[in-house]
């Protein structure tokens, strides 16, 4: 899987993967539960991910566009 570290991709296991975004928006799925699966991760942090997924139903590529319609 690829994850996003300050705007540079690498490769990392999938835990990292907080959420994607299928088709501009048909699917969004997010991860909700902690990688030990001992509760829930913070609302704020879930909040973060789904805007950032929404953000790609407009554009695809994290370019500067998309950084601007996040922010």
């Amino acid at each position: 899987m690829l994850c996003l570290d300050q705007f540079k991709m690498q490769m990392v296991s999938q835990s990292c993967l907080m959420g994607f975004n299928r088709n501009r928006g048909m699917e969004i799925h997010l991860r909700l539960r902690t990688d030990d699966w001992a509760g829930l991760r913070p609302y704020a942090s879930i909040v973060d991910v789904l805007c950032h997924e929404l953000a790609h139903n407009v554009h695809d590529d994290h370019d500067d566009d998309f950084k601007a319609l996040k922010s």
